[in-house]
């Protein structure tokens, strides 16, 4: 079935289906919204920053990092993620990339 016969087969039952379902459809395509305009806000934020030079060198994230608490990520690796992050030429297709993983 291709995409315009799901369509109309979902739409020509849609009367049919109890509120339950409809509930659960209706917050399943409202979170995937809501998410976009998050992903996009985050994305123009980030970029603006980058902009305005609002980023951090290997040094700071280092020096911020020792002031954190314990955690299950180690600084390394969390210096590692952030700086290769911070530094790539392409940061609207890693910082896209990156906020759709989380």
């Amino acid at each position: 079935m291709n995409l315009i016969e799901k369509r109309d087969f979902i739409q020509s039952r849609l009367h049919q289906a109890d509120e339950s379902l409809i509930d659960e459809f209706y917050e399943m395509l409202r979170k995937e919204e809501v998410l976009k305009t998050k992903l996009i806000s985050r994305a123009l934020k980030s970029e603006n920053d980058i902009k305005e030079g609002k980023v951090f060198s290997r040094t700071e994230i280092e020096q911020r990092t020792n002031k954190l608490k314990p955690s299950k990520l180690k600084m390394e690796d969390f210096i590692n993620k952030w700086s290769g992050f911070l530094s790539n030429p392409e940061t609207d297709n890693s910082k896209f990339q990156y906020l759709g993983q989380k």
